[in-house]
C-alpha cells in the first residue's frame, strides 16, 4: 500500500483496517497480512486491527496464526463483537487438533458459553449426525454439555440419539455374541438415560418416545444374551 509507505503513522486507523480488509476480500491475503504486520507495529493495542489481521490469516489458511490474532483481540477487548462466533467456528470448521483447548480459552475469557455450546452442537449435527459419524457427534455433544447446561434438554436428545445409532450400527442380530452384548449394553443404557432426560427438538416430539422404546428393546436383548451366557 503505497499511501502507507508514504504516510505511515499519520494515517487514520479505520482507513488502515479497511485496507487490510479490502485486500483480504480481493483474495490478496499475502498483501493484507504484510500490511497488517506493519500497521500493528504502530498500533499494537487496537482490537479492530487484530481482528482484521485474524480474518486475513484465516483466509490464507494460517489457522494457528489466526488463533493467536483472535486471542489477542480477546485479551484487549473480551466483548469484541462476534469474536466468540468467529474463533470457535473457525477451529471447528478447520477440525483443528487443539479446538477444545481454544474453546476453553474463549469461554474462560468471557465468551458466552451458551453460544459456544450451540456452535459445538451445530458441528456435531453437520459433520457427525448428518454423516452417520456417531463417534464424532458424541464427542462434540458431550463437549458442549461440558460447556453449558442451558440447552441440556436438546443436548441430551442428540447425545442419546447418537449413542443409540452407534449401538444399532454395531448390533449383529442373529450373530450377536456375549462379548458384543456386554460391549453394547452400556451404550444402549446411556442412550436411554439421555433420551429420558431429553427435550426433543421442535417437531420431533413423537420421535422421542419411539427412541426411548427402541433403546429399551435393545437393552432387553443384550440383557437376555448376557443372562443366557452365550
Amino acid at each position: 500500500m503505497k499511501v502507507f509507505e508514504q504516510k505511515g503513522a499519520e494515517m487514520d486507523v479505520l482507513q488502515l483496517r479497511n485496507a487490510i480488509t479490502t485486500n483480504t476480500q480481493l483474495g490478496k491475503t499475502a498483501e493484507a497480512i504484510s500490511l497488517g504486520e506493519r500497521v500493528l507495529a504502530l498500533h499494537p493495542d487496537d482490537p479492530a486491527l487484530w481482528n482484521a489481521q485474524a480474518l486475513a490469516l484465516q483466509a490464507a489458511g494460517r489457522i494457528d496464526d489466526a488463533i493467536l490474532a483472535y486471542d489477542k483481540v480477546g485479551s484487549i477487548d473480551p466483548a469484541y463483537p462476534d469474536l466468540t462466533t468467529r474463533e470457535v467456528s473457525m477451529v471447528l470448521n478447520a477440525s483443528h487438533p487443539d479446538a477444545m483447548a481454544v474453546i476453553q480459552r474463549v469461554v474462560a475469557r468471557g465468551g458466552d458459553p451458551d453460544l459456544v455450546a450451540r456452535l459445538m452442537l451445530g458441528e456435531a449435527n453437520v459433520n457427525g449426525v448428518s454423516k452417520g459419524n456417531w463417534d464424532y457427534a458424541i464427542r462434540w455433544v458431550e463437549a458442549a454439555k461440558g460447556v453449558s447446561q442451558a440447552q441440556a434438554g436438546e443436548l441430551n436428545f442428540w447425545l442419546g440419539y447418537s449413542l443409540l445409532m452407534k449401538g444399532t450400527g454395531m448390533y449383529k442380530k442373529e450373530a450377536q455374541t456375549l462379548a458384543d452384548a456386554r460391549e453394547q449394553l452400556p451404550l444402549f443404557q446411556r442412550s436411554r438415560d439421555m433420551l429420558q432426560a431429553a427435550r426433543a427438538p421442535q417437531g420431533a416430539g413423537d420421535q422421542l418416545s419411539k427412541l426411548v422404546d427402541a433403546a429399551n428393546q435393545y437393552i432387553e436383548i443384550q440383557e437376555t444374551i448376557i443372562r443366557r451366557g452365550y
